[in-house]
């Protein structure tokens, strides 16, 4: 349950602090070296900005690997999906790859073994 806002105010004001403890070793996903990346894509990002319709700016590309498992074999694809700057609302867009969960480390294709999840 959210605490009112009175409530959060005391909260901060008591010096609680959120998240990790300074110094705290995260539990985040292991790196995958790239001499284990099977397939390389280019994501384009978007023209116009989603929420202004204005032009966006390159910003360059943000790195993104995910493991997808064929029945037979695994497949790890390394892919840059590309960053671009709004100049009219100042929020940046990255490219999203087809076929790829949020933020999950395996592709789509892990459910399509048999038309059911695995595991069921």
């Amino acid at each position: 349950m959210m605490p009112n806002s009175a409530g959060v105010e005391k909260f901060f004001a008591q010096g609680v602090r959120c998240g990790a403890r300074p110094g705290h070793q995260g539990h985040g996903r292991r790196d995958i070296p790239d001499e284990e990346i099977t397939r390389q894509e280019t994501v384009p990002g978007p023209e116009r900005c989603p929420y202004s319709g204005g032009p966006l700016d390159p910003r360059g590309s943000k790195a993104r690997t995910i493991i997808e498992v064929d029945p037979v074999r695994k497949e790890v694809i390394g892919y840059e999906l590309e960053q671009r700057d709004s100049t009219r609302c100042q929020h940046t867009f990255t490219a999203r790859p087809a076929g790829v969960f949020a933020k999950g480390l395996f592709g789509v294709l892990i459910w399509k073994s048999g038309d059911r999840p695995l595991g069921s």
